[in-house]
This record gives C-alpha cells, sequence and structure tokens, in this order.
C-alpha cells in the first residue's frame, strides 16, 4: 500500500527503451524523506493488466496517483531511419494524447482510472507533472480534461 504512486513510461526510440527515466524517482526519494510511503510503477503503459496491479497498492491513505507525461507519446515502430526530427515530431504531435491514439481513448482511460481511485478514497488526486502536461491544459477542448484540472 502506498501513499503516493508515480507512473513513469517512455516512448519507443529505435524499437527499444533506452533506460528509465530518473525524474519520477527524484520526486519520489523527495517524497519519501518527508514520510510518505511511495511506489513508483515504470512502464504502466504496456501493463495488460494495469488496473488490477494498480489496486494491490492502493488503500484508504492512498492520497495521490501522479502520471510522469515527459516521455509518454503513441507507440509507435521506429527505424534507424527515423531522424531526430521525425522522432520529435512524433513525440510533440502525441502532447495530448500521450500513448492513446486519440483523446477520447485518453479521457476514457483517465474516467477509468478516477472511478478506480474513488473505490480507496474518493479524495486521491489525480497529478500530472513533465514537459506534455500543458500541451494538453492549453490544447484540450475535451470537457473532462478541463474538469481534471479544475478538481485537482
Amino acid at each position: 500500500m502506498a501513499d503516493i504512486i508515480i507512473l513513469s513510461d517512455q516512448s519507443d526510440w529505435y524499437g527499444s527503451n533506452c533506460c528509465r527515466y530518473i525524474g519520477p524517482y527524484v520526486v519520489a526519494s523527495q517524497l519519501e524523506e518527508v514520510g510518505y510511503d511511495v511506489a513508483v510503477i515504470d512502464w504502466f503503459t504496456r501493463m495488460p493488466n494495469f488496473f488490477q496491479f494498480l489496486e494491490e497498492l492502493l488503500s484508504k491513505k492512498t492520497v495521490m496517483v501522479c502520471i510522469s507525461t515527459t516521455f509518454l507519446s503513441a507507440m509507435q515502430q521506429s527505424s534507424n531511419d527515423d531522424t531526430r526530427t521525425d522522432m520529435s515530431a512524433r513525440h510533440y504531435n502525441t502532447a495530448i494524447t500521450y500513448w492513446h491514439k486519440n483523446v477520447n481513448e485518453l479521457s476514457n482511460w483517465l474516467a477509468e482510472l478516477r472511478n478506480v481511485l474513488n473505490t480507496y478514497n474518493t479524495k486521491c488526486k489525480i497529478v500530472l507533472g513533465g514537459t506534455k502536461t500543458e500541451f494538453l491544459y492549453n490544447a484540450s477542448d475535451n470537457p473532462y480534461f478541463k474538469n481534471i484540472f479544475q478538481e485537482n
């Protein structure tokens, strides 16, 4: 059981993942220093049973589920022919869908996350952090996202 859960993943680069992203671990260590029990879930977008796995960590004391957005983008096969510009374009073209194909898929996933969290603690916050967070807030016309930013 964790007070705070941080979700982290990153895009495929040339068909493989180079490493885990350090940002969530830096945040986790700072939170642990002030007394929170923190769990980091790496590669969460690739887990077919993600919500079941998440529920193993949730409790009434869970106050926050954080999503690191920095390296989230739609999974697409890369090749050695892709240039840095190709990869950057793919990364930022999915700035408001993250790892999903469209905004509706992402909003459905976030709604399911909210429902699961409500089972344990209705006051548990969904916190989006990372470089792509502002793209979602500024660019999305989907009212569900605006509600998330207002509520959290």
